[in-house]
């Protein structure tokens, strides 16, 4: 499937910096039309606000003529598995999979790559598209072997406390697409232990996030939207900040694999150059003019 997006080229008192609007419509995200729109009437919500915000910071960098991760060091990522080869899981230590559509069939391929890989721990995602009922079905076709090689089942179906509550009583869950639910549940007593955190800096501001609610999480992963390699860079430097002062596990940063190579997604996910790099590439593109904020 296609998912367009634009980069954006926006010019602050500090410079020009660079940064990407990438929805995905099937998560959530309101469409790319409908982002543009809003931008060019000024009416800035969340999402838009973190795309401005990674703009500046982008621009505040390359003013100083300093790259992003001087000093800093990116989180180990696991291997994101979006596609049949499974010889591409050689050497890999963990896999995330995206799992939701088909219980069975699901359980089945799952199964049988972790016979074949026994070294991978595993992260599964729903992206919340199981019902209770059906995800409860699928952790029950999978063997007592592979229930113990997953660390952490994401959005395993829509947020309820009595739901993620069963299911935590087999594998760990992670919060990622359902926190705004699972947010509005918590001036009652939830008695559930979520095990992760699911962050991503393209579409959120991670800093806000964690600052309040780090502490009913055992770990935070930060993961890149399967939008453009400006964004894994992004998510990356956010990743490397939040990891000098909370408890930031194995990350989800290598997305490039879900979208098709270009001359960006070429390049090393270390920058080179300054503010969140691809210097030459940027400044050789075609910009339109678009509106003034």
């Amino acid at each position: 499937m296609e998912y367009p997006g634009v980069l954006c080229k926006v010019q602050f008192a500090e410079g020009v910096g660079y940064s990407a609007i990438h929805p995905w419509p099937e998560l959530g995200d309101n469409g790319l039309e409908d982002q543009l729109s809003s931008l060019k009437d000024g009416k800035i919500d969340e999402q838009l606000k973190v795309v401005l915000n990674w703009a500046k910071t982008d621009a505040v960098l390359r003013s100083l003529n300093k790259n992003a991760f001087m000093g800093l060091k990116i989180p180990e990522s696991h291997y994101f598995m979006t596609s049949t080869n499974t010889a591409e899981l050689v050497g890999k230590e963990k896999c995330k999979i995206k799992v939701g559509r088909d219980a069975i069939a699901e359980a089945a391929k799952l199964t049988s790559i972790a016979r074949e890989y026994p070294q991978l721990i595993w992260r599964l995602d729903a992206n919340a598209k199981f019902s209770f009922a059906q995800a409860r079905a699928f952790l029950r076709l999978l063997p007592d072997f592979l229930l113990e090689k997953i660390e952490f089942f994401e959005d395993p179906c829509p947020f309820n406390v009595d739901h993620w509550r069963d299911l935590s009583a087999q594998v760990s869950v992670a919060l990622d697409r359902e926190f705004h639910v699972w947010e509005s549940t918590l001036s009652s007593k939830q008695d559930l232990s979520i095990h992760t955190l699911v962050l991503k800096p393209e579409v959120q501001d991670v800093e806000k996030l964690v600052e309040k609610y780090a502490m009913y999480f055992n770990q935070l992963v930060v993961t890149s939207y399967p939008g453009h390699p400006l964004g894994q860079r992004w998510a990356a430097y956010r990743a490397a900040l939040l990891a000098q002062k909370y408890r930031v596990g194995v990350c989800g940063l290598n997305s490039q694999n879900a979208f098709l190579p270009n001359a960006f997604s070429e390049q090393p996910l270390d920058v080179v150059g300054c503010g969140l790099g691809f210097d030459s590439l940027l400044s050789g593109l075609q910009w339109e003019n678009f509106c003034e904020i």
